[in-house]
């Protein structure tokens, strides 16, 4: 007969059976423990170590999906491509200074839901995350974030009206954060129309349009301010200049629209400060890619997919002033990885090389180095001083294309 005894923790019961089945009762716990530090590696250390304490990503809304795809559905699916990208942007909303409510009826529509889809352990697609995105032209171009739409194995994009459709990623950069979608949504589209971000001040009027959490607060409308502008945030290892804003961003505003006061689009929703490096939380501290930096990587992700960037062809990690000094070796990037017969192999840089130099220029980060090459073409030519073995050798590199 089987006994039913109370225990201390709350709400907790535990089903006794005769001893022999005791062993079950281990097993079950074992196994608790193994999925518990199993996600804990998964999800809370990543979480706590990738940032640095600085800046996250906002992301989509995430919903937790075993065996997601990490292929984006632009690398298997053709698009077609227009050799010039068409007209961006809409006709301005309003001729005049207007009150929020005005603005949001008039250009809130073109705001839109996106939801991030992959393959379960089942085979079938489930979503995995959830996002905003700003329609941007009349043939149904959407522009989001990369991080919205990353390992995603379709997409869907859902309108102001409820209609939701699939949805085509006709490009996407992770450098800069931004990604284009395609629909085919045979109506009409509310078109955002594109302000200049350059002619915004700090304390002008700042209204964010998007879904934070998903679809429950579809369309949500958060008002502040311009709080900054040319903030370099450093987010996963690499520098977006953004503006910085107060008005309320939360998971699920990635992709979303920051609006001056005449409804006109000046930035892409992308990060939020969520702590300081002192591990105190930080609010009213948002970001968005200025429009004016957005455009041409937009044009270029509808005409090409990708964005062309030159790379000497090396992977590796930064060298940080601690640890050069506990080593007695220079700040720069350890080469740890080579791109067989790429730019670096051809140039003779090794294994365990330490980049301190690029064009002349001192390079004591990743960000510093991958500034400099920024700066070039492929196909330039530049010289590369690494630091081998005590002494300093300078290597003239072609720059490839990445």
């Amino acid at each position: 007969k089987k006994e039913v005894i109370a225990m201390n923790h709350d709400d907790f019961y535990d089903e006794r059976t005769p001893r022999g089945g005791r062993g079950w009762f281990f097993t079950a716990i074992i196994l608790i423990a193994f999925i518990v530090g199993a996600l804990f590696v998964q999800y809370v250390l990543p979480a706590t170590l990738g940032d640095g304490g600085r800046v996250s990503l906002i992301g989509a809304t995430p919903t937790t999906t075993p065996g997601a795809s990490e292929e984006p559905a632009a690398t298997r699916e053709p698009v077609e491509r227009p050799e010039v990208a068409p007209e961006l942007g809409g006709r301005a909303a309003m001729l005049h200074e207007a009150n929020i409510s005005e603005i949001r009826k008039a250009v809130g529509p073109a705001v839109v839901g996106v939801s991030n889809k992959a393959s379960s352990i089942y085979g079938a697609l489930e979503e995995q995350g959830y996002g905003s995105g700003i329609i941007i032209s009349e043939e149904g171009y959407i522009v989001t974030n990369y991080h919205v739409i990353a390992g995603a194995g379709a997409v869907a994009v859902a309108l102001s009206n409820g209609v939701e459709m699939e949805a085509q990623i006709v490009g996407a950069d992770e450098y800069t954060d931004l990604a284009v979608l395609k629909i085919d949504a045979q109506q009409d589209l509310t078109v955002m129309p594109f302000g200049d971000s350059d002619a915004v001040d700090v304390g002008d009027l700042a209204i964010a349009i998007g879904n934070p959490l998903g679809r429950e607060f579809f369309g949500t409308v958060t008002a502040g301010v311009v709080s900054g502008k040319d903030r370099q945030v450093t987010v996963d290892g690499r520098t977006i200049v953004m503006l910085q804003t107060d008005a309320a961003s939360n998971p699920g505003n990635s992709g979303g629209a920051l609006l001056n006061s005449r409804g006109e689009l000046i930035g892409i929703t992308s990060v939020k400060s969520m702590y300081t490096r002192s591990g105190y939380s930080v609010e009213g501290l948002g970001f968005a890619i200025p429009i004016n930096s957005a455009r041409p990587i937009i044009e270029a992700l509808i005409t090409q997919g990708r964005i062309k960037r030159p790379m000497i062809g090396v992977r590796g990690a930064e060298i940080t002033a601690a640890a050069a000094d506990y080593y007695n070796i220079p700040q720069g990037f350890l080469v740890k990885e080579i791109v067989e017969d790429g730019p670096g192999d051809r140039a003779g840089i090794k294994i365990n090389d330490i980049i301190i130099r690029v064009d002349g220029q001192r390079t004591k980060t990743t960000d510093e180095m991958s500034s400099v090459i920024y700066g070039h073409a492929a196909g330039d030519t530049v010289a590369v001083t690494v630091w081998r073995e005590g002494r300093e050798i300078e290597l003239s590199v072609v720059l490839g294309d990445s």
